[in-house]
């Protein structure tokens, strides 16, 4: 009677973890206030750097040293219910989610590091400034595909 039902417990968790990730996306998923695009270069490569030292201390254990998921979804390549909503909404999910063990528990700045570190795993180009770690400012920046995607 409970053949197959093993088999099946993977094919449920990620269909779990699918929609939760469509529920976050659509719970902080305000329209975007500007039009500056991702791809236009909004973090440097310094803070993407300084972003991956922390996402390897902070974030690895459950995204997978190459992001690619583990206990926590895969974060490269991003998913894509994230695409056309403002990053202050990616920002604000992360900021109060993460990490699993401690939500909130980071400074905004490593937040916002980490993010840039992410963005640049998933393709996105580092630029002149950095990215802000106020999620008014970032409100105005929306998540576009990444080039070549």
């Amino acid at each position: 009677m409970y053949r197959g039902t093993r088999a099946k417990l993977p094919l449920a968790l990620l269909a779990v973890a699918a929609v939760l990730t469509v529920a976050a996306a659509q719970r902080y998923g305000d329209e975007p206030a500007g039009g500056t695009a991702v791809s236009t270069g909004v973090f440097t490569e310094e803070q993407a750097a300084r972003g991956g030292e922390l996402f390897a201390r902070r974030c690895a254990g459950c995204h997978g040293a190459q992001l690619q998921g583990g206990m926590g979804p895969r974060l490269a390549p991003l998913d894509g219910s994230w695409q056309g909503l403002a990053l202050a909404e990616l920002y604000r999910f992360v900021s109060t989610n993460m990490p699993m063990d401690a939500p909130g528990s980071l400074e905004p700045q490593q937040y916002a590091d980490a993010l840039a570190f992410v963005l640049a795993s998933n393709g996105y180009a580092a630029g002149e400034a950095e990215l802000p770690a106020d999620p008014e400012a970032l409100q105005a920046i929306v998540i576009d595909a990444p080039p070549g995607r």
